[in-house]
């Protein structure tokens, strides 16, 4: 009888200890992207209104990147709109301390009238005003060709048309998302992840 109760006692812990693992809320989340924990590269390109944006400037910060054009027609949309929801969700939630940048891979097609009409249909007037979605411009195509290999970006583009010096047909979709000690925290890669992947990846490493 007490080898039983002895053993129905070790159960009944055992049984505690597992549902403390699954419900402790004191255990850390884990993060839904695909987790790096390395380095940030650093790099500088220009804002809307010509002045220079430095990225590790914002070190403190929990940054989202991911790289678009204005006068692209399937993906970036996407992109900006989720970004764009994501910056609401998270000022929502009352959390300040981060930024989702927006990098051009049309060195000579994002101009600011096109980059304006852009932001105008697919991201919040308060999320931009408030500076939380920052679209950037490149100084120079070298430079900017260096940020996206960094960043593991590829670029195709098509011969000169037009006024375009080069014009982007595909580009790699990804999202990479820098922690407040400036390591390179997350990435999500493709579309198959949603805004509250995003928001919650990014939750975590503001209350970090």
């Amino acid at each position: 009888m007490n080898k039983i109760l002895i053993s129905l006692g070790i159960i009944a812990i055992a049984a505690i200890i597992v549902l403390f693992f699954i419900i402790n809320p004191f255990q850390k989340e884990s993060l839904k992207g695909t987790v790096l924990n390395k380095e940030a590269i650093d790099f500088e390109l220009k804002t809307l209104d010509n002045k220079t944006f430095k990225l590790s400037d914002h070190k403190g910060k929990v940054i989202a990147m991911t790289f678009v054009y204005s006068h692209c027609p399937d993906v970036c949309p996407v992109l900006a709109n989720r970004f764009s929801t994501a910056a609401v969700t998270l000022m929502e939630k009352n959390y300040d301390n981060f930024i989702m940048l927006l990098i051009s891979v049309d060195f000579a097609g994002d101009t600011y009238e096109s980059v304006m009409d852009f932001l105008s249909k697919y991201v919040s007037k308060e999320a931009i005003n408030k500076g939380k979605v920052i679209y950037l411009l490149g100084k120079d195509l070298e430079s900017l060709n260096n940020i996206w290999k960094s960043y593991g970006v590829y670029v195709a583009t098509s011969k000169e048309t037009g006024n375009y010096t080069f014009t982007p047909v595909a580009h790699s979709t990804v999202v990479h998302i820098i922690d407040k000690k400036f390591k390179w925290r997350v990435s999500f890669v493709g579309m198959l992840w949603d805004v509250t992947d995003l928001v919650h990846d990014m939750e975590i490493l503001l209350k970090e």
